[in-house]
């Protein structure tokens, strides 16, 4: 971490402590040799503070969460399709006791919305 201030030197040269804390890194400002607060960047506040939610708290906090939405699937224009299904997947589709043909880890930032 960056350099410490004693708390009343940090009161009189805040601009020199924000400037530093901007190129060098995170300051420390302390009471009775005690650490009591960190001046950063916004950018690395930001960073340390981002909250990852899971893709079902994301869309609960959505502003479009209240939105209602009219779902509605002609079930006789896919009739033909279902009917075929059973057919063409007699074993059904997937296999979920084996991994996928060439399948790889999570990865990239779709991790993070």
């Amino acid at each position: 971490m960056g350099t410490q201030w004693q708390l009343q030197e940090a009161e009189n040269r805040f601009d020199e402590i924000a400037e530093e804390a901007l190129t060098k890194g995170p300051q420390t400002v302390t009471r009775h040799g005690l650490p009591i607060v960190v001046i950063m960047s916004a950018p690395e506040y930001h960073k340390i503070t981002l909250t990852i939610n899971t893709l079902v708290e994301f869309l609960q906090n959505s502003p479009l969460a209240e939105v209602e939405l009219n779902i509605y699937r002609d079930k006789d224009k896919y009739a033909a399709q279902a009917a075929r299904l059973p057919k063409d997947f007699r074993d059904g589709v997937c296999d979920w006791s084996k991994d996928g043909v060439e399948q790889q880890g999570l990865q990239g930032l779709w991790l993070k919305f």
